[in-house]
């Protein structure tokens, strides 16, 4: 069996934009358990040379479990008519193989989110004399003091 990594296209970046990648394009033999979108980008022209103008594009979606083909038949509708059409996948969590036309497709998972800030560590910095003795018992002993200077710094 042949495997296929593909990349993921953003097709939008809003914050809670989802994030498709095309898989197969109209016609193809489609095995997936996943949500699945059919149709063209938003700016495509139909027979009529009307271009859709759906913000997104011009889709139709299901949830599928199982082989298909990604056609107007299967989807029930001609999303943008006499148009060339594409199969997109909805990136999840976790990464999904696709089937298509008996080659695997690696869907990759969502990245996660960036680390929250780090938030920055206090240290000190002192300068001086400090005078310890060592005890009988292995432990330390503060002997003698000087003057010790300390400063807080990034």
């Amino acid at each position: 069996m042949k495997i296929l990594l593909l990349i993921p296209f953003l097709f939008a970046t809003l914050a809670n934009a989802q994030t498709w990648l095309k898989v197969a394009n109209e016609g193809d033999s489609v095995i997936a358990t996943a949500t699945v979108r059919y149709g063209a980008a938003q700016g495509a022209t139909a027979t009529a040379g009307t271009p859709c103008a759906t913000a997104g594009g011009c889709w139709a979606q299901l949830s599928v479990a199982g082989p298909f083909t990604a056609n107007n038949t299967f989807f029930k509708k001609d999303p943008i008519n006499g148009t060339a059409k594409e199969l997109d996948v909805l990136e999840t969590a976790a990464a999904q193989t696709v089937t298509v036309n008996k080659v695997a497709v690696i869907v990759p998972a969502l990245p996660l989110p960036p680390p929250p800030p780090v938030t920055p560590v206090k240290t000190w910095t002192c300068t001086g004399v400090m005078l310890y003795s060592l005890m009988s018992d292995g432990t330390f002993q503060m002997a003698n003091s000087g003057v010790v200077t300390c400063r807080e710094t990034l």
